[in-house]
């Protein structure tokens, strides 16, 4: 019986310490520019896959992730799911058809949102990799409120390639948008960017947690 108890016990603080070890989960909404102008440009292709593989890199159990293609069309909502690597990378590289030419980053946002006003113990990371907002105008609102949601729960809004020759007024729209918030912008080495975004974010959540 003491035995048994002392078992029971040593089973506790094994447990206790295991998920103290463990890092916080996060939620990663994934914006990715899969318009035909971004699949004509070979340097930002590179660029696309340098960000999925840090990403991928840097998943950990319990994490969640959903990939969300930005084109002509208007995605279809997805909510995120557990984040398994091998999964990760074919949403990554898998090819998108689409018919109609553009950019549409308004709907992708509105996704995002959604994705993260479900339920959920993760840290909500919004990655949006889109060059321009082809043919379509300005959301000023809607990217706001995505951003606004993101910090309510502690998490992080990162900007990548929000540039390109055909769309220089893109990044300044964006950053009228998200005036006042800690939002993030990288358009050189975004792989390493990605990875200290993601450590920020779960650092912050360790020291909320811990609280």
């Amino acid at each position: 019986m003491i035995n048994r108890r002392k078992s029971l016990a040593l089973l506790s603080v094994l447990t206790v310490s295991l998920q103290s070890c463990s890092s916080p989960p996060i939620d990663i909404s994934y914006l990715i520019d899969r318009s035909g102008s971004s699949e004509n440009d070979k340097h930002f292709q590179e660029s696309r896959h340098k960000v999925c593989e840090a990403i991928i890199a840097k998943l950990e159990r319990g994490d969640k992730f959903g990939l969300v293609p930005v084109t002509g069309e208007i995605p279809l909502l997805e909510n995120l799911q557990s984040a398994n690597p091998t999964i990760v990378r074919k949403q990554c590289h898998q090819p998108v058809k689409t018919s109609k030419p553009g950019t549409l980053s308004c709907p992708a946002f509105l996704i995002a949102k959604k994705q993260f006003e479900e339920p959920s113990s993760g840290t909500p990371v919004l990655i949006s990799q889109v060059q321009v907002n082809e043919t379509e105008k300005p959301c000023p609102e809607i990217w706001r409120s995505t951003a606004e949601l993101v910090f309510k729960r502690g998490g992080s809004v990162l900007i990548l390639n929000s540039t390109n020759g055909g769309g220089n007024n893109f990044r300044p729209e964006l950053e009228a948008a998200f005036a006042g918030l800690p939002v993030q912008y990288s358009h050189e080495n975004p792989a390493i960017t990605v990875n200290k975004l993601i450590e920020e974010t779960r650092r912050r959540a360790e020291v909320k947690n811990a609280k």
